[in-house]
């Protein structure tokens, strides 16, 4: 591949040289989940979809969600939940993967007017570099645990956490009454 396609209008595409563009986070790129995939908020699939990158902060749609691609490149993600990372937290993996995107074409706007487009965009891989916050359990021995992301449980009192470095197993339970871990 040869070039990125960064939009479509009615003067026909806008790309970029892949070269460049396969280390440079844009708005409609590819986040693959990695170890992170199932852990909340990365609960609706492997992949998500850059929304906006602002001062080296990146927000994104936490699933690949309906995408409008404007004329300007921006991908208008319809769907949730959305998170945010650094930027640094990307990896580029010199790849791509294909989504979908819509837009208006050469139509004008109205129902039954949009076009569909699948179109291959540079992947990156989330991959935290600090932690997004710390557990403390409650009762007799405090336990700092750096959590990197955490996901829900149907005991409300459990929560499971994915950890780094710090001799649990990655993926855990953790019950917060109880103090108690469980591995995955």
């Amino acid at each position: 591949m040869n070039y990125i396609v960064e939009s479509i209008n009615k003067n026909g595409l806008v790309t970029s040289p892949y070269e460049f563009r396969r280390t440079s986070v844009k708005s409609g790129d590819v986040i693959d989940f990695g170890e992170f995939d199932g852990v909340y908020p990365h609960t609706s699939g492997r992949y998500g979809r850059v929304w906006t990158v602002e001062d080296r902060r990146v927000t994104y749609c936490c699933e690949p969600g309906s995408a409008f691609l404007s004329d300007d490149g921006h991908a208008d993600i319809s769907g949730g939940p959305f998170s945010s990372c650094d930027i640094k937290d990307l990896e580029p993996t010199y790849e791509t993967h294909t989504l979908g995107f819509w837009n208006w074409g050469n139509n004008g706007s109205g129902a039954g007017h949009g076009v569909d487009y699948y179109i291959p965009r540079p992947l990156f891989r989330l991959n935290p570099q600090e932690p997004t916050g710390y557990y403390i359990p409650a009762g007799p021995a405090e336990l700092h645990i750096p959590v990197y992301a955490k996901a829900s449980h149907p005991d409300p009192d459990t929560i499971k956490v994915l950890v780094k470095d710090t001799g649990l197993e990655s993926r855990s339970w953790i019950n917060i009454r109880d103090s108690q871990y469980h591995s995955l």
